[in-house]
């Protein structure tokens, strides 16, 4: 049904590094030694690099005239990658020799001469490589030694019970007397490979339509009375906000007074706000808010049928859940775009997984979730990028668990779609949503 932005479109954008990695792991069963090469670690897991390996591997163990050039990749499942090295200065000149740590996003560091390496290195992104050259003659200093371990996240691991506490728990003032969440028809079965949402059923669920049109483009979720959300790459490049508008309240852009007989709202847009880590090239922090020109007054009787979304808590376990995305976007790859809303229902694949699926095309980042259908045709598809994922809680609540960012195709088994992981950028909404009101959930 439902991409979002199409992966077909960004091939050219595809980090080097990564397509060097092979598709299956190095790694021994045992997990104590890892030999220059990729390897896949387990929450948890942890070993030693094998600095003396001298058998070589293409890519991996270069072996040339007077030096030698030995290489780990490392990516961990829903992970901080921690590595520490013992003695591992190799020389006073860098022309010598040198460590060489990356995490394949922004950061990459070399150390040699004067620079000493730190004791520990940790990568939040779920990768790291760490390159060893040297020169023959140089021998490594009695000692050496350096170890990788997978830490299970903070946004995926309940460690605290402030982890458990909900956003804005601020004064009483930041809140309006509402609820977050609500659906106004929860019904339930509707789903075979993606089909219409019951009217009502997503009051939260938004469009953003270009001024002069009246198909959306993209979609978004209201969060608050001033904010909604949407994917960063939706709103980039010539687009301004004031040649877009917000529809919300609507289900069938082609038909009016569907919602309980109430008309769609057109709100005006005031500002785009990107995550400024926003990455073209491999799509990372496909994040932005939406800032309404005027605040919608959502404890009035008048707005009772629009809803915001719950955001999530930063400790949501949600691996094999079944979560819902909804969107006015193409029905197949490459097909029509529907008129009224849709839904389908996916399932929240592990990290590693998604990793293996795109590797050799684009980096995952832990900022992302994958999604699917075991045996594939429901997705996200063109034109529902900006999109909600969202799931249902104990509670009877809805949270807003994902973005609809990108995809191979759309609905394809070996190709899950990609969504913006909500809970890895609270904080960040919190800071641009200061002069905002919310609703609250119900316990």
């Amino acid at each position: 049904m439902l991409t979002r932005c199409h992966l077909f479109g960004f091939l050219s954008c595809v980090l080097i590094k990564v397509v060097l990695v092979t598709s299956q792991s190095d790694s021994n069963d045992s997990g104590s030694v890892f030999t220059p090469g990729w390897h896949y670690l387990k929450q948890n897991e942890t070993g030693k690099l094998d600095l003396i390996a001298n058998t070589w591997k293409k890519n991996f163990l270069v072996d040339k005239k007077n030096v030698t050039l030995k290489r780990w990749i490392f990516q961990g499942e829903d992970c901080v990658l921690e590595i520490s090295c013992l003695n591992l200065n190799i020389t006073q000149h860098c022309d010598e020799g040198f460590v060489q740590v990356s995490d394949f996003h922004s950061q990459k560091e070399r150390y040699c001469g004067n620079k000493m390496m730190p004791s520990m290195l940790a990568s939040d992104t779920g990768d790291m490589e760490l390159i060893l050259q040297k020169r023959k003659n140089i021998n490594l200093i009695q000692g050496s030694s350096c170890s990788v371990t997978c830490k299970a996240s903070v946004a995926h691991v309940i460690t605290t019970e402030e982890a458990l506490t909900t956003r804005h728990a601020g004064s009483s003032d930041n809140y309006l007397n509402c609820s977050c969440g609500y659906s106004l028809d929860d019904s339930e079965g509707r789903i075979v490979g993606g089909s219409e949402a019951p009217i009502g059923k997503y009051p939260w669920m938004a469009a953003l339509i270009f001024r002069t049109g009246t198909r959306p483009f993209c979609g978004a979720s209201l969060l608050n009375d001033r904010y909604a959300v949407t994917a960063a790459h939706c709103i980039m490049g010539s687009i301004q906000p004031e040649d877009v508008d917000l529809i919300l309240r609507d289900h069938d852009y082609k038909r009016s007074k569907e919602v309980y007989g109430q008309e769609s709202v057109r709100v005006l847009i005031s500002e785009f706000i990107p995550h400024p880590e926003f990455s073209k090239k491999n799509i990372d922090n496909d994040i932005a808010l939406v800032k309404l020109e005027d605040p919608i007054p959502l404890d009035s009787p008048e707005f009772r049928t629009i809803v915001p979304v719950c955001l999530p808590e930063m400790a949501n376990r949600i691996l094999g859940k079944d979560l819902s995305v909804t969107g006015w976007g193409t029905t197949a790859e490459r097909g029509k775009h529907s008129s009224f809303l849709r839904e389908t229902e996916v399932t929240v694949l592990p990290h590693s997984q998604c990793r293996r699926s795109y590797s050799g095309i684009i980096r995952i980042s832990e900022r992302m979730l994958c999604a699917s259908w075991e045996s594939g045709g429901r997705d996200a598809c063109q034109g529902d990028s900006g999109g909600p994922l969202v799931l249902k809680s104990s509670e009877g609540y809805y949270e807003l668990m994902g973005v609809v960012s990108f995809g191979f195709g759309c609905g394809r088994q070996k190709y899950p779609g990609i969504y913006t992981r909500v809970s890895s950028f609270l904080p960040w909404i919190d800071e641009n949503t200061a002069d905002a009101k919310w609703c609250r959930k119900r316990k």
